[in-house]
């Protein structure tokens, strides 16, 4: 009897697993492409929970636009899942986004200020442009705000990663642009801290070690890098704020023109992405990506989140940053480096 037993059990798992492989085979893949620490991570889980295969493609944002410009208006990818909507706001110029997406029926009220007017993407979660970051001992004094930069007791004390360079500094750079008169009215203002000795490094690696070095005593950096090294890396880091603050949230958008069956997958996978389990997953990796806040109600934002008042805050201009990248970073590795001010 217990043979019998074991014998129809392992019928039944033998039967399960061929099911499981047809239906795999009958379900057409889904290709997400992302600058995402978690993308991988949320669509292996996906997968274990729907049965819908996801081939994940991870590329940094450069490479990502490049990749998907060249594959035209014949997709050979389903979804994008982008820290910044300035890339997506490239790539909707391009026509190769998907508009009028469903947007997430328990959006927060910070979230809903983040929704594009053609339902070009889905905002999954949002941080701040940039943080200014110094060692504790150092007992540097932050300035209240970006503008104060130009005083006397920041001269040649202060670093940044290349903008022009590194596609993950570009956004944090932009919203210090943005709270000093936008673009070209910050021209004078990176001038005068390029003239009182702003440090510029060619990668974040650098400029943080420039930081524990002493050769600056604080670094613009992105939001994310700031709050993941201070929390997991080294404590002595103190993160501060400077005003106003500018929301810049990550996104996500589907590919235009695809075939009924993949854009209902796709639809589905994008609702998945601010659940609750998707997001415990996303929070629960050991990335700076990881640290971020949730644009749905009841939904928490991971332990070491700064706890700031965000009331009056306001997203990015990112449509307008993203037409406007070549410009600023031609100037800038022009004026800012090769020629001096």
């Amino acid at each position: 009897m217990r043979t019998l037993i074991l014998s129809g059990f392992i019928a039944a798992v033998i039967g399960t697993a061929a099911l499981l492989h047809l239906r795999s085979h009958r379900t057409p893949s889904l290709v997400l492409v992302t600058d995402l620490d978690y993308g991988q991570a949320v669509a292996k889980i996906y997968t274990a929970k729907t049965g819908i295969p996801i081939r994940v493609l991870d590329l940094p944002p450069r490479a990502l636009i490049t990749r998907l410009k060249e594959a035209g208006h014949h997709p050979d990818w389903t979804l994008v899942w982008l820290s910044s909507n300035t890339t997506a706001d490239t790539l909707d110029r391009a026509h190769l986004l998907a508009h009028g997406l469903p947007s997430p029926p328990n959006l927060t009220a910070v979230g809903r200020l983040m929704l594009p007017h053609n339902g070009v993407y889905v905002p999954t979660g949002f941080i701040l442009g940039a943080a200014l970051v110094s060692i504790k001992e150092e007992g540097f004094l932050p300035p209240p705000t970006w503008r104060d930069l130009e005083l006397p007791a920041y001269r040649g004390v202060i670093g940044i990663t290349d903008p022009s360079v590194s596609d993950t500094t570009y956004p944090a750079f932009v919203s210090v642009l943005q709270s000093t008169g936008g673009w070209p009215k910050s021209k004078p203002f990176l001038k005068i801290l390029r003239k009182d000795g702003l440090h510029i490094y060619a990668n974040m690696r650098t400029t943080l070690a420039a930081l524990r070095s002493g050769a600056i005593k604080a670094a613009i950096v992105p939001f994310s890098s700031a709050v993941y090294n201070a929390d997991q890396v080294n404590r002595n880091l103190v993160v501060t704020f400077p005003a106003p603050f500018y929301l810049l949230p990550s996104v996500i958008s589907m590919a235009r023109g695809l075939p009924t069956k993949l854009r209902h997958n796709a639809r589905s996978f994008i609702a998945y992405v601010n659940s609750r389990f998707s997001q415990t997953v996303r929070m629960s990796l050991d990335s700076g990506d990881s640290y971020y806040w949730p644009v749905v109600s009841g939904i928490a934002p991971r332990s070491g989140m700064p706890q700031l008042n965000l009331r009056g805050a306001s997203p990015l201009h990112s449509a307008f940053w993203s037409r406007t990248q070549h410009t600023v970073a031609n100037w800038f590795s022009q004026k800012m480096i090769h020629t001096g001010v």
